[in-house]
């Protein structure tokens, strides 16, 4: 059980892997501060329930989310994200815009943006290579996909749905996605260009 809300681990080799092994009963949340001090770790949730990490982090190592709901409540620096069939992944911007570094999403499970503000990777790139059956979901704010004309979405095999009042804005880039669904708003084009 988690029962204070700040969690160091030590500087180790940038191979160590901090799994995440927490039991959290169904659909309860858990507001932790992540902070890790290495440059370089592997991050994993395998455990149901949801986490929620609500500060930002220098970590720059990658993550995967084998279970339940891992929520970042604030921009972290990883640089890979794997989210396993059933589990999810949420941006969740209620404080704040997330300007994100470069990026990438994998796996066939749920890429989830929540909260009024945006998500964006401004001159830095994402990488979107989810696989067949997977979901980008944006229930609330503003997903950017396509910042700068630098995202990559040609590997991209998920569904996008878009819930009402929420925005997915794919600016320049060519968004590739298996389906749409949902009542939101989908943007395409960059305002400043004349079309």
């Amino acid at each position: 059980d988690l029962h204070a809300n700040t969690h160091s681990f030590p500087t180790r080799r940038s191979s160590d892997l901090l799994d995440w092994r927490q039991s959290i009963a169904p659909m309860s949340e858990v507001a932790g501060r992540l902070a890790i001090e290495a440059a370089a770790f592997a991050l994993r949730k395998t455990a149901g329930g949801r986490l929620r990490l609500a500060s930002g982090s220098s970590y720059t190592g990658s993550t995967s989310v084998d279970g339940g709901v891992l929520a970042l409540g604030n921009a972290y620096a990883g640089n890979a994200y794997v989210i396993a069939s059933g589990a999810a992944l949420e941006l969740d911007t209620t404080s704040n815009d997330f300007s994100l570094p470069a990026t990438s999403f994998t796996g066939t499970g749920t890429l989830r943006k929540a909260g009024q503000n945006r998500a964006f990777w401004g001159s830095t790139a994402a990488t979107f290579a989810l696989g067949s059956g997977s979901l980008i979901e944006v229930t609330g704010g503003t997903f950017v996909g396509g910042s700068n004309a630098n995202e990559v979405w040609t590997n991209n095999l998920s569904d996008l749905s878009v819930a009402s009042g929420a925005t997915f804005d794919g600016v320049e880039a060519n968004v590739r996605v298996d389906g749409i669904s949902g009542s939101g708003t989908i943007k395409t084009g960059y305002s400043g260009a004349g079309y």
